[in-house]
Order: C-alpha cells, then structure tokens, then sequence
C-alpha cells in the first residue's frame, strides 16, 4: 500500500512539474509553418513524451491533461484547437507506445510509429472536421482540402518528429545523470 502511495505521489509531482513547464512553453514566440501559417512549430509537447519516457503513460497522459485543461481555459480562435492537439498528442504516445512493446525498446522505431500514427490519425480528423465552419473547423472547401491534407501531414510529421527526439534526448541525458549521481 505504501509503495502505491510513493509511486502515487510520484506521478502528481512528476505533473506538477511538467505541466507548468508544457504550458509556458506553449507561451513562446512560435514559428509559423510556411505552407499553412496559421499553424505553429512549438516546444510544448516535448515535456509530454518526456513524461512518457520517463515514467509512464498515465503520468504523461495526465500532464496533457491539465495543459488541455488550462489552454481549454484561454480564448482561441478555433475553439476546438487544443482537442486538435490532445488528439495529435495522444496518437503519437499510442504509437510510440505500440513500437516499443514490438521493437523491445528501439526508439528509432518508436519515433516514426509516434510519426505515422499522428499523420494517419490527424488527417483523417482534419479532413472530417476543418471543412466546418469555425469553432469547429476553418471552412476550407472540400476540394481545398482534398488538395493541401498533404501539408497538415507534413505539419504533423515534423512537430512529431522533433518533439519526440527531444523528449528522447533529454531522457537520455536526465538518466545518464541520474547514473552519476548514484555512483
């Protein structure tokens, strides 16, 4: 019971502490995606997957949780902006996850498994929703959309990609010196 507890207050620290740091990244200055510059390359997943790397699932799952929650909370210009982003959040998790119980802990393939569920997942939401007008959607016309779907997938690769090799990195490095100090 008591390790319950440990492993209980862990996880609520572990959250505590990323979902700030999510958040405030999420406030700095962003860079447009040239093809679509209504979209943004930003750094505030990577304490997201970090989180998954690091500890777990429902660590990392809460912290998206509450970063959802706080942004749900500011005004946006598409309402339904942040379930976009807790949508692609949560299919790059589940597809690193999916490789990494295949590969026994290859990451390279956990990264492009994260990749390739976010483009698959994403583009099948964007084609089904931004054909609405907003909150919902940016009312793009079918053919539009039919035309540049291309370019959210490129987006979402890319924003996949890095983040989730940063959260590698950092994980590496957090472990490594973990290690040290143990020694």
């Amino acid at each position: 019971m008591s390790s319950r507890r440990i492993t209980q207050s862990r996880r609520i620290a572990v959250m505590a502490v990323l979902a700030p740091v999510a958040y405030l990244l999420s406030l700095q200055p962003k860079i447009p995606f040239p093809p679509l510059p209504f979209l943004a390359l930003e750094l505030w997943e990577v304490p997201v997957y970090f989180a998954l790397l690091f500890y777990d699932f429902r660590t990392a799952l809460g912290v998206e949780a509450i970063v959802f929650l706080v942004i749900m909370s500011t005004e946006s210009y598409l309402l339904l902006g942040p379930v976009y982003n807790l949508i692609a959040v949560l299919l790059t998790m589940l597809g690193y996850m999916f490789a990494e119980r295949l590969s026994a802990g290859w990451s390279k393939l956990g990264v492009a498994t994260g990749v390739a569920f976010r483009v698959a997942g994403m583009s099948l939401v964007n084609w089904s929703l931004l054909r609405y007008p907003p909150p919902v959607g940016f009312s793009i016309p079918v053919h539009v959309l039919d035309a540049t779907l291309w370019l959210y997938g490129v987006f979402n690769a890319v924003v996949a990609a890095y983040s989730l090799t940063l959260a590698l990195l950092l994980n590496t490095a957090v472990r490594r010196s973990l290690k040290v100090r143990r020694a």
